[in-house]
Formats: structure tokens, sequence, C-alpha cells
């Protein structure tokens, strides 16, 4: 456990200099890495979203395109 701590402070200290939140106080340290972690959850979750649905409309064209040997109907209005 003291190991998993060690790992996620040496992150937190490493986003802290990489974004040069380092120089400004606590509070807005913790504020700012908050924010990017909300940004960084709603970017993998739309991922895990966008991702299966588009990959879903891709196999179903293929699908259809591969084993549909008849023409589409035309429409005639």
């Amino acid at each position: 456990m003291n190991c998993i701590m060690k790992h996620l402070e040496r992150i937190y200290m490493q986003v802290l200099y990489a974004t040069a939140l380092n120089v400004c106080e606590p509070w807005e340290q913790k504020l700012a890495c908050g924010i990017l972690m909300i940004i960084l959850a709603l970017f993998l979750m739309s991922i895990l979203v966008l991702i299966p649905s588009e990959l879903m409309v891709f196999i179903d064209f293929f699908l259809f395109r591969a084993f549909n040997n008849t023409e589409m109907p035309s429409k005639n209005n």
C-alpha cells in the first residue's frame, strides 16, 4: 500500500512540474489537478463510448457490402 502511495505521489509531482503548477499555492495545485483528472476521465469515458459505436457502424457497413450481392432498390416516386 505504501508503494502505491509513493507511485501516486510521484505521478502527482510529475504532473505539477509538467504543468508548471509546482510554483502555485497548494490549494491551487489540488484544484488544477482535480480539474485535469475530471477532463481526463471525461475523455476516457467518451473514448469508451465512441469507439465501440463507430466500430459497430463500420462492421455493419462492411458486412452489408461483403455479403449483399443484390442491388439496392431504387425509389420511384
